[in-house]
């Protein structure tokens, strides 16, 4: 029997900030819930059951650091968690320009060090 190890590339934070997302099929913007976050990428609960490959535009505001971005991202796996209701999707940020990049690594940073002492 082979065990399946989750492997990361980067280290992911919980998040519960309001994201917004839109995909190229309806060009309809719809809201959602952050549930962790990443440098590379991002989970959220979504109410459609988004297919995977799908590239979408993910508008995201760090709290914390009273900073919002859009990013393009392509979403890698979907579960569902109520069926035929809600999933959480997620998704890998595409070409996210540095500074961008860099924001997030602080955010991650201070949610850690705020996650320490509670």
């Amino acid at each position: 029997m082979t065990e399946r190890f989750d492997q990361r590339e980067f280290v992911r934070v919980p998040n519960c900030s309001e994201v917004a997302y839109t995909t190229a099929s309806s060009g309809k913007k719809k809201k959602s819930e952050a549930k962790d976050i990443s440098q590379s990428g991002i989970c959220f609960i979504v109410e459609e059951n988004l297919e995977v490959g799908t590239v979408i535009d993910v508008s995201l505001t760090l709290e914390h650091l009273d900073y919002c971005f859009v990013a393009k991202g392509v979403v890698r796996w979907v579960n569902e968690i109520v069926k035929n209701r809600r999933y959480e999707a997620g998704v890998k940020f595409i070409d996210l320009p540095e500074p961008d990049v860099r924001k997030l690594i602080n955010y991650m940073n201070s949610a850690k060090r705020f996650d320490d002492y509670q």
